[in-house]
């Protein structure tokens, strides 16, 4: 995704990352608001890079003057560093009610 760095401040999503009761490496992102095809995945070297874009209607719209302004909007893009070991070619991701889930498993164990 192609942004105009003057258009819109970035912001960050709330994150949880954690090793689910499977051992999977997982990854949580708080997106509300944003649709699938608003959002981006890709695997870096060690990282998943999850990068999007949330449009506030409201700024946009002629006379709008915001009171409190507590939610976050514009582009975003972080990058989560995965521990050696798991196997990002097999990551899965879900996507549902505003929440991403990537699942990266555990490595295989050897025989």
């Amino acid at each position: 995704m192609l942004r105009d760095p003057d258009s819109e401040p970035p912001w960050v999503p709330r994150a949880d990352v954690f090793m689910s009761s499977a051992g999977e490496f997982t990854v949580k992102v708080e997106l509300a608001a944003l649709r699938r095809e608003d959002v981006e995945l890709s695997i870096e070297g060690r990282g998943i890079r999850i990068t999007g874009h949330r449009p506030d209607a409201d700024r946009a719209a002629n006379g709008s003057r915001y009171v409190v302004n507590g939610i976050s909007w514009g582009w975003f893009d972080m990058v989560v560093e995965v521990p050696a070991g798991f196997d990002l070619s097999r990551a899965t991701a879900q996507y549902q009610n505003g929440l991403l889930r990537v699942l990266v498993p555990q490595p295989e164990p050897c025989k």
